[in-house]
C-alpha cells in the first residue's frame, strides 16, 4: 500500500496500471489563450488569465470557488493541482475547473460523483461522440449549464452562463471538451 500527502491527510494510493498512463501535459498547458476558440475571449476581470492552485494552496482554492473546494480535495484521493480559469463572448460567461488528479481512475471517480450529485435522471444530457461514462451536461436550465468530462488524469467541469438555447448550449460545451480532449491525448 502506498500513502499519499492529500493536503491536510494522508490518504491510500493504489499504484497505477500500465493502462493508467497519465498526460504528459503539464496543466497550466490546458489554460485557453484570447481567442483559440472562437467567439470566446479570457475573462481577466484585471487579473491573471488564469489561476492554478497546489494542494498546499488549499485556502486559496477554498476562497476562489466560494467553499466548494473541499469536493475537489476529500471526494476522490490524488488532488494535485486545479486550474481556474473564466472566459466570456458577448452575452455569455464560462468558468472552467480542471482538476489534476494524478490518474485516469481518480479523475474518473470524481467524474462519477458528480454526476450522481448534480446530473440526476432526465436532466442529464448526452454529448455526442462521448460516451456517458467520459462526459456529460446537465443542460436544461438555460441560461445556466453545466457540463463535466474526464481525460486521463484531468477532470473537467464548464459553467456556463448566459445561453437563450439548448442546443446552442449543447454544441459550445461540445467545442470546449472536444479542445481538452486533443490537448491532453
Amino acid at each position: 500500500m502506498l500513502l499519499t500527502f492529500c493536503g491536510l491527510f494522508l490518504c491510500q494510493k493504489n499504484p497505477a496500471s500500465t493502462a493508467d498512463t497519465p498526460s504528459a501535459t503539464p496543466i497550466a498547458n490546458l489554460a485557453l489563450q484570447n481567442g483559440q476558440l472562437s467567439g470566446w475571449d479570457v475573462d481577466t476581470g484585471g487579473s491573471a488569465s488564469y489561476l492554478l492552485f497546489l494542494v498546499k494552496d488549499s485556502l486559496s482554492l477554498f476562497n476562489e470557488i466560494d467553499g466548494g473546494a473541499t469536493e475537489y480535495q476529500h471526494t476522490v484521493p490524488g488532488f494535485s493541482k486545479f486550474l481556474v480559469q473564466k472566459m466570456m463572448d458577448s452575452s455569455m460567461s464560462l468558468t472552467i475547473y480542471i482538476v489534476d488528479y494524478s490518474n485516469s481512475s481518480n479523475s474518473a471517480a470524481m467524474f462519477d460523483y458528480t454526476k450522481s450529485r448534480w446530473l440526476l435522471g432526465s436532466d442529464a444530457d448526452t454529448l455526442s461522440n462521448y460516451s456517458p461514462s467520459v462526459a456529460i451536461g446537465e443542460l436544461s436550465h438555460v441560461p445556466d449549464i453545466y457540463a463535466c468530462a474526464h481525460f486521463k488524469q484531468f477532470y473537467i467541469e464548464l459553467r456556463f452562463s448566459g445561453f437563450s438555447d439548448h442546443s446552442m448550449s449543447k454544441q459550445e460545451a461540445i467545442r470546449f471538451l472536444d479542445n481538452y480532449k486533443e490537448k491532453i491525448n
